[in-house]
């Protein structure tokens, strides 16, 4: 008996969590795994630790290529849904796979997770992931339809109302809160020019957060790829950023007015506002 050893992450919002039975099935190239109850209790409460599993298969199941997670109803009459963040599968010979969900999931619906690694469809060569590929661009084409209003005017989604869109597309519980409150204030203030400006931050103390958090093209502060191809591919960029940015240097050295705009060591590698 073959043991796959199971993790999941569950997303940290309000309402993330679930008290639902949740079930897997481990897709391979050579087999299919039983369906598996995982949970027992609130193991996929909101800012619970990540949980460890097991998945039994008599045979191997050779190359994981997807993964099937569902979920059933523990309290009648509660729709509990949850969102799950990630499922990471090691294998028995202790190989490590990452399955990115990031969506919710629904009473009894099948939601299949393939494997993490990025692959365009030209190079897609597995005939069960191109299936999977097709039946997720119907879904998609059967949720996402445009309404023409008035002749002339820009398409709308069609959907009357926000509950009509996918639990995906919605407003977290919390920012719909956010929103409740503040489209509710019996009372709103006045606001002026003069008072905006008192509430911003001093400009020196923006100056030096600005320079705290900046980071150079190509640089990280967080693990964004975690598969040995793309990580290398990532340092081999780095690299080339890198001497890109010593020959413009080079190239100024004597000038009188030199130019750096397309320096990557001056170019941040991202701005959030």
């Amino acid at each position: 008996m073959l043991e796959y050893k199971v993790s999941v992450v569950t997303g940290e919002m309000t309402g993330g969590g679930t008290m639902d039975n949740v079930f897997i099935t481990l897709t391979g190239s050579e087999g299919e795994s039983e369906r598996t109850l995982l949970n027992q209790g609130r193991d996929f409460a909101s800012n619970q630790p990540d949980r460890e599993y097991t998945v039994k298969s008599e045979a191997s199941l050779g190359k994981i290529i997807l993964i099937g997670l569902e979920k059933e109803q523990f309290l009648p009459f509660f729709d509990d849904d949850w969102f799950c963040c990630k499922v990471v599968v090691k294998t028995p010979d202790s190989e490590e796979l990452h399955f990115p969900c990031y969506r919710w999931i629904k009473e009894r619906q099948l939601v299949c997770v393939r494997e993490g690694t990025a692959v365009t469809i030209l190079k897609e060569t597995d005939s069960m992931l191109k299936n999977s590929r097709e039946l997720e661009l119907k879904e998609r084409q059967a949720t996402y339809q445009w309404r023409e209003r008035a002749k002339g005017l820009p398409h709308t989604l069609n959907a009357d109302d926000v509950k009509d869109l996918p639990a995906d597309l919605q407003f977290t519980f919390n920012r719909s809160l956010h929103f409740f409150f503040m489209s509710n204030m019996s009372a709103k203030g006045h606001a002026a020019a003069s008072t905006l400006l008192q509430t911003l931050p001093d400009v020196n103390a923006s100056v030096r957060g600005m320079a705290a958090t900046w980071v150079s093209l190509g640089n990280h502060s967080e693990r964004y790829f975690t598969e040995p191809d793309v990580e290398a591919l990532a340092a081999t960029m780095k690299e080339e950023l890198k001497e890109l940015s010593e020959k413009i240097k080079e190239r100024n050295e004597g000038k009188e007015l030199p130019y750096c705009y397309l320096d990557p060591a001056e170019i941040e590698n991202s701005v959030a506002i």
